[in-house]
C-alpha cells in the first residue's frame, strides 16, 4: 500500500507541483486548499504525513497543526514562505516535525517526508555498502557478511 499524504496548500500551482512530484514517486496524496478543508479531509482518511502551508485564508497552518496534534502524532512538515526563526520555533512548539522554507528542493522534501514516515512506523531502509564490484544490502542490526572484517570500529559499524 503506498504512503498517503495530505498536502495543505492554498496556491493551486504549488499544490499541483507537490502532488505531481509525490505521485511520480509512488505516494498517494490529497490536496486541501485551506485549513478548514484540511481538517475535513483529515477526519475522512488516514494519512501517513501532512505537508502544511502556514499562511492560508481562514484557519492557518498553525491552527491546523494544533488541531491535528490533539488527535494524532503523524508527521507534520510545515512548508512555508515564513522563514524567520520565531515562526519556525512556533511551528516546532506546536508539534511540527520539520519546518521547510520556500523555495525548497522537491527531492529534499520527498526525502524528509519519507524519512519521517518510516520513523513514525518504526521501519528503517536497507543500506547499501559498495565494496569494489560487490553491493551488499542489509538492515540495521544485521551483519553485512559473516566472517568479513569491515575495518570499522564497532561503534562506527553500529547503525
Amino acid at each position: 500500500m503506498p504512503d498517503t499524504i495530505l498536502i495543505v496548500e492554498d496556491e493551486p500551482r504549488m499544490g499541483a507541483i507537490l502532488q505531481d512530484y509525490f505521485s511520480a514517486h509512488g505516494v498517494d496524496s490529497d490536496l486541501a486548499p485551506d485549513g478548514d478543508a484540511a481538517l475535513e479531509r483529515f477526519a475522512q482518511r488516514d494519512y501517513d504525513a501532512v505537508l502544511l502551508d502556514v499562511m492560508m485564508p481562514g484557519l492557518d497552518g498553525y491552527g491546523v497543526c494544533r488541531a491535528i496534534r490533539r488527535e494524532s502524532g503523524l508527521p507534520i512538515l510545515f512548508l512555508t514562505a515564513l522563514g524567520g526563526e520565531a515562526q519556525a520555533l512556533h511551528g516546532y512548539a506546536l508539534g511540527a516535525d520539520d519546518y521547510i522554507t520556500k523555495p525548497f528542493s522537491l527531492a529534499l522534501l520527498y526525502a524528509k517526508t519519507t524519512a519521517l514516515i518510516r520513523r513514525s512506523r518504526g521501519t528503517f531502509p536497507a543500506y547499501t555498502v559498495l565494496d569494489g564490484w560487490t553491493t551488499s544490502r542489509f538492515r540495521c542490526g544485521e551483519s553485512g557478511c559473516p566472517g568479513r572484517d569491515w575495518g570499522s570500529p564497532s561503534r562506527e559499524a553500529d547503525c
